[in-house]
């Protein structure tokens, strides 16, 4: 593992609370900012384009280029085609 060492000359104010939580949570000052540094950088690197996409597909965009290549023409006599009598769907006259 490498080791740094940083010249870093917190705000008192940020050190103090750092300080706080450290001792609340019984981790060292070392520990606390190795953790927030990896949320920062999980939270704002742009992600790799030849990795999976960590966020869940849009239930919106499920099957949105999974159709048939004339839903878009078709659809209505598709959707006449899909009607049955127990479906719920009935026609307005």
């Amino acid at each position: 593992m490498l080791d740094i060492t940083l010249n870093w000359k917190p705000d008192p104010q940020t050190l103090t609370q750092l300080v706080q939580v450290a001792i609340q949570e019984q981790k060292s000052l070392e520990t606390l900012l190795d953790e927030a540094i990896a949320q920062y950088l999980q939270a704002n690197l742009t992600p790799n384009p030849l990795s999976p996409s960590p966020t869940p597909p849009d239930p919106f965009l499920t099957g949105l280029y999974d159709g048939s290549a004339e839903l878009s023409t078709q659809a209505e006599a598709i959707l006449t085609a899909e009607i049955q009598s127990a479906s719920g769907l009935s026609w307005k006259k």
